[in-house]
């Protein structure tokens, strides 16, 4: 009977019942015989059949505390595998926020550059118009100055004409 621990715990409360009734049967079945040694067979049986009653109902009280204990380590896992769950969406959230984060600051910089890029365009187009500018101050410089060589020509050579006179 001791293989009966690997059994499904409903099937061993089913033999258990049938062991009882057994026994019970017997022990009736004891008061009916005179006959000592019959009675004694029988409560020999009886004992027996308690004993086996007796290792079915440890068995089964065993089976339930390792059922017991089961559940009580599989919660434990799943606190575990929740409090694990929690810290992942967590991280997740902060990675979330990091990357918005970062998102808003390249942002910024790109408009920052376009700004930049704008300024040095504006930059290279007042550069051109200086230099044209600084270019027509030049040619324009350079009249005056042939003038003023002409007509300082022309003086020298009026007092010249005055002074001969």
């Amino acid at each position: 009977m001791r293989g009966l621990s690997t059994l499904p715990i409903f099937a061993r409360v089913g033999i258990l019942g049938g062991l009882i009734a057994f026994t019970l049967i017997s022990l009736a079945a004891t008061l009916w015989y005179s006959d000592t040694a019959t009675r004694r067979a029988l409560a020999d049986q009886t004992a027996k059949a308690t004993l086996e009653i007796a290792d079915q109902i440890d068995a089964i009280q065993k089976s339930g505390d390792h059922a017991i204990a089961a559940i009580g380590s599989m919660a434990s896992s799943i606190d575990r595998v929740s409090a694990s769950t929690t810290a992942i969406a967590s991280a997740i959230e902060q990675q979330d926020a990091a990357a918005r984060e970062i998102a808003g600051s390249v942002s910024q910089a790109a408009a920052g550059t376009s700004q930049v890029t704008e300024s040095i365009t504006a930059l290279s187009v007042n550069v051109r118009d200086t230099d044209a500018g600084a270019g027509e101050m030049l040619s324009a410089a350079q009249g005056v100055s042939g003038d003023a060589e002409r007509l300082k020509d022309a003086l020298a050579s009026f007092l010249q004409q005055i002074r001969a006179a």
